[in-house]
This record gives structure tokens, C-alpha cells and sequence, in this order.
């Protein structure tokens, strides 16, 4: 039996030595350092609002509209279970009643029937009202666009329709053979509306007093549609049905106050970055203060020559 010594005096495989650092030091200069690799991309930066509007929209877009008769086939269904729920309730109450240390063991299975089937009913209720208002998420979507530059944003005012669109759903009788986008319609302007009077100003104002302001505003866009660039005051009391003191007082509070990081432009811009900074002069200040010395220089050079030449330009600096 060999040894491992005798072993690897047999291989030919050449063993290299252990590197030095002066070895170390000859291979790092091998390196070109005067072109370092490029640095990854850098991706702009998203706007995850805008992505997300964009996938609920594309969701909501994948749901099958619903027809008259679809809606008014579960509306029906619903109406039906109601009442069954409605006729389970009754003996249920007659039981909790008679509810003692008495009650014999049937009475509690009863007891228990009843309110499995209630929870059941419920469910199959609250599945056909899903079904609902998924089908009509579009015309909540549709109103809320015509709401848009009064303060909210186009997700914040689609939230506030839907939850409109919900009540809707819930006080909907199918029986007065009205259809059920019209009145839903009413439901999702109302929670819109309010949602911009409570939410659309930094500084809250009433709800008379908002609906007085959007009478104004309307007014004064008939006034500027007619030619009128400025309407004054008087015109706009005419056309309004206001008096001019009231014009006027409504005048001092319709500019609306707006955060500076409210964004505009699409998102990539904030108010802030519109705002001029009072720290800095202007570009023409500055160009003038800076060559002010070369331009007085310039001046009393041009002046005629007079006893009182020299102490101009020493006292202005020449």
C-alpha cells in the first residue's frame, strides 16, 4: 500500500503557490479603472395611484353588464327571501320567548333550524346584491368623472359613488317599475356631492353655502361664454338672482385654499414647485444688481467733464 507522499510525487498536476500581496498588488493595476462599469438604470419613478385605477378599471371592465331583466329577476329573488327570512323570524321570536329551563330538546333543535336557515338566506342575499352593484360599478365610475378639479381626486370620488351605489341597492323597490340605473344614478351624485362639500375645501364650508357658490360659479361661466371676459359684480347679481353685496361677500371666499403638496399635471408636478421662492431675486434683478458697478461706470463716463465728475465717481465707486 503507497503512501500519500508517493502518491503525489506520481501525479503530474503542478501545485501552484500561494499568492503574494506585491502579486496581488502587480494584477490589481491590470485593471482599467478610467472605465468603471455603468451603474444600473434607474426606472422612473411610478405613480401607484394612477396604477391602481388603472387595474380597478380594467376589473370592472371584465364584469357582464347587466340587463333590465337580469336585475329585475334578482331584485325579485331578493324581495322573495326577505319575506322568508321575514316568516322564519316570527316563530323564532315565539320561541325565544319560551325560552326557560324548561324548554324540551325539539324546541332547541327548532331554535336552531331557524337561525341556520336565516344565516343561509342571508348570504343568498347579500351574493345577489354583490351581483348588483358589480354589474353597475361602471356608471358609478362614468358619474364621477364629471366630478373631477373640484377638490377630490377620480379614486376618492369612484369610493364615494359606490358607497352610494350600496344604499342604492339597499332601499330599491323594483315594484314602482322604475329602473334601477336611474335611480342609483341619484344615490351616487348625492354621496358624491357631499363627500366633495365635506372633503373638497381645506376649510369646510356649509352645505347651503356650497350649493349658493356653485350657483355663482355658474353665473359667472354663462357671463364668459356670452363674450363677457370680466363680469363685474352687478352683471353677475342680475344673472344669479343675488343681490351685489352678496356677489361680493361670496366672491372673497370662492378661491379655494390649496395644499402645497397637492399634485397637478398629471401627478408629476406639485403646488409647491409652481410657487416662486422669495429667497431668490429674479433673473433680471440679479443680472442687474450684478453688473449695476459696470453700468455706473459706463454712465458717468458719459457724463461731461465737470469739477463735480470726480466726486460722482468716488461716491459711486469708480
Amino acid at each position: 500500500m503507497t503512501s500519500i507522499g508517493d502518491q503525489l510525487e506520481g501525479t503530474t498536476d503542478e501545485f501552484k503557490p500561494m499568492p503574494t500581496d506585491g502579486d496581488i498588488c502587480q494584477d490589481s493595476f491590470l485593471i482599467d479603472f478610467s472605465h468603471p462599469p455603468a451603474l444600473p438604470k434607474r426606472y422612473p419613478q411610478t405613480d401607484h395611484s394612477n396604477d391602481m385605477l388603472k387595474i380597478y378599471l380594467s376589473e370592472i371592465g371584465r364584469i357582464p353588464d347587466l340587463s333590465y331583466q337580469d336585475e329585475l329577476n334578482l331584485f325579485t329573488k331578493i324581495k322573495k327571501m326577505e319575506t322568508r327570512i321575514a316568516e322564519c323570524q316570527m316563530p323564532l321570536k315565539k320561541l325565544d320567548a319560551q325560552n326557560n329551563k324548561s324548554l324540551v330538546l325539539d324546541k332547541w333543535v327548532q331554535t336552531i333550524d331557524l337561525q341556520q336557515q336565516i344565516r343561509i338566506i342571508t348570504s343568498r342575499i347579500s351574493v345577489a346584491r354583490d351581483r348588483i352593484i358589480e354589474g353597475n360599478l361602471k356608471l358609478s365610475v362614468h358619474i364621477a368623472k364629471r366630478y373631477q378639479g373640484r377638490g377630490l381626486d377620480l379614486t376618492d370620488l369612484i369610493q364615494e359613488g359606490n358607497i352610494g351605489l350600496i344604499k342604492a341597492t339597499s332601499r330599491f323597490d323594483w315594484e314602482r317599475g322604475v329602473k334601477f340605473s336611474t335611480y342609483a344614478s341619484w344615490w351616487i351624485q348625492q354621496a358624491i356631492n357631499q363627500a366633495i362639500i365635506d372633503r373638497g375645501r381645506t376649510i369646510r364650508l356649509p352645505a347651503h353655502v356650497f350649493d349658493v357658490l356653485r350657483k355663482l360659479k355658474r353665473s359667472k361661466n354663462y357671463l364668459l361664454q356670452s363674450g363677457i371676459r370680466e363680469p363685474e359684480s352687478d352683471k353677475i347679481a342680475e344673472v344669479s338672482g343675488m343681490s351685489i353685496k352678496k356677489v361680493e361677500s361670496l366672491e372673497q371666499i370662492m378661491p379655494q385654499t390649496v395644499s402645497p403638496d397637492n399634485p397637478i399635471i398629471q401627478d408629476k408636478f406639485e403646488v409647491h414647485d409652481r410657487v416662486s421662492s422669495t429667497s431668490t431675486l429674479d433673473p433680471l434683478t440679479h443680472l442687474i444688481y450684478k453688473n449695476r458697478t459696470k453700468i455706473v461706470r459706463q454712465l458717468v463716463n458719459e457724463l461731461p467733464e465737470r469739477a463735480e465728475n470726480s466726486s460722482t465717481s468716488i461716491r459711486l465707486g469708480r
